[in-house]
């Protein structure tokens, strides 16, 4: 602290001032004997030029003076997490390194290492940072970051693993969006990252994370949705046999519409309350839709459309619907009544 505060006095930049570099071995004598504390520093050259090859960024050059010495043993003997990092790289054969662009500039202290231990140098590579819509590096204020928060929102594993990777990576195909595990690993590639920023877009995660939901097969949704209605009061704990399969007849009239799987109360939760229709009214949603002119014609025709039908079955009924051109909601709603008949 001495030290930093007298460096901003002479308004100098901060840092270790290597006066220890090079101490005399009578100095080393004294200091040992009298059992003063100490760490071990890596002691970077003063001359020269770090050339390092990064897949990414091309060749990047360095000078090795700007470089601190970094301590490598703190002096309760614990390794920091550069050498750490850098023995446990080598001791399992790690032939790659990708790090987050903030990290480029200590590079050279990395690469001086391995030559100085004598150990092959892996590729190192440095991934462009995630910025916010705002073009702003990434953080809470943009929303959630954590991902615990969004396998608890209910986006699929798939879609999260199909997004993430496409952040900073071109599959190479113009407006190819959709990859599944196999293809990204079977596509994946340095050349494709770019050095630009990329940005975590929210909506098109939520867009995707839907595409995947339509995909699935409407038994592993309905087993990730039910603890969703068990949360919120719709289903026991734990649910009984009746209310599994009352779900199961449910769960799949919504899953078109879900982005996320927690969207699942608000979509189906009209089916489990205890006359199966809403309790109240929104005054400002008869406002909205019930206002306009023709509305009211309208669902006249097709609750005298629905009703005159000779076969109600989920043929007739989608037959119907199609020609009324109705909602999806009044589509649900009758398939429900015809399951539950």
């Amino acid at each position: 602290e001495k030290m930093r505060a007298e460096q901003q006095e002479r308004g100098v930049p901060s840092g270790y001032d290597r006066r220890c570099r090079s101490l005399p071995a009578t100095d080393i004598e004294r200091y040992e004997a009298e059992g003063l504390p100490f760490v071990v520093r890596l002691k970077m050259p003063l001359e020269g030029v770090c050339q390092l090859k990064d897949p990414i960024r091309g060749e990047v050059k360095q000078e090795y003076r700007l470089q601190d010495d970094q301590v490598l043993l703190k002096s309760d003997g614990f390794p920091t997490y550069f050498l750490a990092a850098t023995v446990d790289d080598h001791l399992m054969g790690i032939t790659h390194v990708l790090r987050g662009e903030e990290w480029l500039g200590s590079a050279p202290k990395m690469i001086y290492l391995y030559e100085v231990l004598g150990w092959k140098q892996p590729v190192i590579a440095h991934l462009p940072v995630i910025l916010g819509s705002d073009r702003k590096k990434l953080s809470k204020r943009h929303g959630a970051t954590n991902f615990r928060w969004f396998i608890e929102q209910g986006y699929l594993p798939e879609a999260l693993i199909n997004f993430l990777v496409l952040l900073g990576w071109s599959t190479g195909e113009e407006n190819r969006e959709i990859l599944s595990i196999n293809e990204v690993i079977e596509r994946f590639s340095l050349d494709g990252i770019t050095e630009h920023p990329a940005i975590f877009d929210y909506e098109k995660l939520k867009w995707m994370n839907g595409y995947y939901i339509r995909q699935s097969e409407p038994g592993r949704i309905i087993g990730l949705c039910i603890p969703y209605l068990v949360r919120a009061g719709l289903l026991s704990n734990p649910p009984t046999t009746e209310e599994i399969a009352y779900a199961r007849r449910i769960i799949p009239l919504e899953q078109e519409r879900m982005k996320t799987l927690s969207e699942v109360v608000e979509l189906v939760g009209f089916f489990f309350e205890e006359l199966n229709y809403p309790q109240g009214y929104d005054e400002k949603a008869i406002a909205k839709w019930m206002g306009v002119p023709h509305i009211h014609a309208l669902l006249e025709q097709e609750i005298a459309a629905f009703e005159a039908l000779p076969d109600w079955n989920h043929t007739a009924i989608d037959r119907k619907s199609t020609r009324l051109n109705s909602s999806h909601t009044v589509i649900s709603y009758a398939v429900f009544c015809l399951k539950k008949k």
